[in-house]
């Protein structure tokens, strides 16, 4: 169920939810994890703050599986449009959902203040019934942020060009449906046949540093900050179900027990996968050759875009991990995955228009 908040100001019929991942001041914020189970910030997500300095209502809060993770059966229940992280995976998992899910460049939309296990990886962006709703959403939430470094001051531009002499890109190694071609070409725009030789890599390569960010960034919840520390009974219990825990210092045991305690099984293995990814010669072998390989699938994009403005592919699991790994706009809807080049939102939003009305 969606927690309804209030002390928004109206603006008109707009209103928003967020994911349970935005931080609002004094209201706790769980992320539906034992770990945050009494957490309340003493801050409010720069998201939250640029919706409600614009007077939009923030109906409600969306729930998300443990620490920010997309999970099933929930964008059907939206009372409203959704400003969330990681729109598009969302949506892949909620596929038979007729939303649209919208991403800029990274570094678009300021990640202050958002609680995610993939903050280098993890994307601001909205889901929403049209279009016209992303557009209106994204002219309030992007811009610079002092608190987000990689926040860019290059402006968020609406203007497009005409979309009749557009290249329209389909990428041959991605399993799934792809659509019809001459659904396009009757429409007068030019069809290529594309080729990402390492997208076949991106789901591996993408799960190897999704796990080295949460590995590090959530290195903070031990138990000694703002988040649930281990109870003096669970320690006991806990020295004489692990024995070599008595070799630990009372430090390192509260934070052996707070971490498995308030931590899920599956953050836990990301962590740990993590862990083993930068460790000794694994940081060569393993984290190395991937961020290796991610350079290798951002070049294979900038090659395709020289030969197409709109890459076209299904919404399927390889591609939403590069998407993730290239940080390109990125818009999805009905089954449909499409990309531009760096700072094209405009021509990417006009081409979906198109594409929602004429086409499907």
């Amino acid at each position: 169920m969606f927690e309804i908040m209030s002390g928004a100001k109206q603006m008109g019929q707009f209103t928003v939810t967020i994911g349970d991942h935005f931080a609002v001041r004094g209201k706790p914020m769980t992320c539906n994890s034992r770990m945050l189970e009494s957490f309340s910030p003493p801050y409010t997500a720069s998201v939250v703050e640029k919706l409600q300095e614009a007077g939009a209502t923030i109906s409600g809060r969306m729930p998300v599986g443990e620490l920010g993770l997309p999970v099933e059966n929930v964008l059907n229940e939206t009372p409203s449009p959704i400003v969330c992280g990681d729109p598009v995976r969302w949506l892949a998992r909620n596929a038979e959902a007729d939303l649209i899910a919208f991403e800029g460049t990274a570094g678009r939309v300021s990640r202050f203040g958002l609680l995610t296990i993939t903050p280098g990886l993890c994307r601001v962006g909205t889901i929403t019934k049209t279009v016209e709703e992303t557009e209106n959403l994204m002219k309030i939430i992007t811009g610079h942020d002092s608190r987000d470094a990689v926040t860019l001051d290059e402006p968020f531009s609406l203007v497009s060009e005409t979309v009749e002499e557009k290249k329209i890109g389909f990428v041959g190694e991605l399993p799934g449906i792809t659509p019809q071609k001459d659904i396009f070409t009757t429409r007068g725009l030019e069809v290529v046949d594309l080729s990402l030789p390492n997208i076949v890599h991106a789901t591996q390569i993408y799960r190897i540093l999704a796990a080295c960010e949460a590995s590090s960034s959530l290195t903070k919840f031990d138990g000694a900050h703002e988040n649930r520390r281990a109870t003096d009974d669970e320690i006991l219990q806990a020295r004489e179900k692990y024995p070599e825990l008595k070799t630990m210092s009372p430090l390192d045991q509260l934070y052996f027990v707070s971490r498995s305690e308030g931590l899920g099984l599956d953050i836990k293995m990301t962590v740990t996968l993590g862990a083993l990814a930068l460790n000794g010669e694994q940081f060569e072998t393993v984290f190395l050759k991937s961020a290796k390989v991610r350079r290798l699938i951002r070049d294979d994009y900038d090659r395709a875009f020289e030969k197409a403005d709109f890459i076209v592919s299904p919404l399927c699991q390889a591609a939403v991990c590069a998407s993730k790994l290239v940080g390109l706009p990125v818009i999805a809807f009905s089954g449909l995955m499409i990309q531009s080049p760096t700072f094209t939102e405009g021509n990417l939003l006009n081409f979906a228009k198109t594409v929602r009305s004429a086409f499907l």
